[in-house]
């Protein structure tokens, strides 16, 4: 990484030569792959996350642009669908009451 910041003369505001390490890149190319529909899921193994919990604190904890905001959000809410049970039961629109012709018995219970 020195041998890159000298050829393009790369300096921090002060002037100093400017510090490179491969960490800096990380948030990059995290976006990066926000950007071109790379799952949450793929980016936790990319990023050796063991938890998934992990990976989502630090996409929070970077300042991306409202278009990458709105991927997490759209990934967020794929996770969230995805644990939901997909079977829906329809409920019928009409109950229709059936005509009973059997003899009902009616029981009362004497009064005191």
């Amino acid at each position: 990484m020195s041998r890159f910041v000298k050829k393009y003369n790369l300096k921090n505001d002060a002037g100093d030569p400017l510090t490179l390490t491969i960490s800096r890149f990380r948030p990059t190319f995290v976006s990066e792959m926000l950007r071109n529909g790379v799952t949450v899921r793929e980016i936790q193994l990319m990023l050796g996350h063991s938890s998934l919990q992990t990976t989502l604190g630090y996409i929070d904890s970077l300042d991306f642009n409202s278009m990458s905001r709105m991927k997490i959000n759209d990934e967020l809410e794929e996770i969230h669908q995805s644990t939901l049970d997909k079977k829906v039961e329809k409920v019928p629109e009409d109950i229709e009451s059936k005509k009973n012709d059997e003899l009902v018995t009616t029981f009362h219970t004497p009064s005191s």
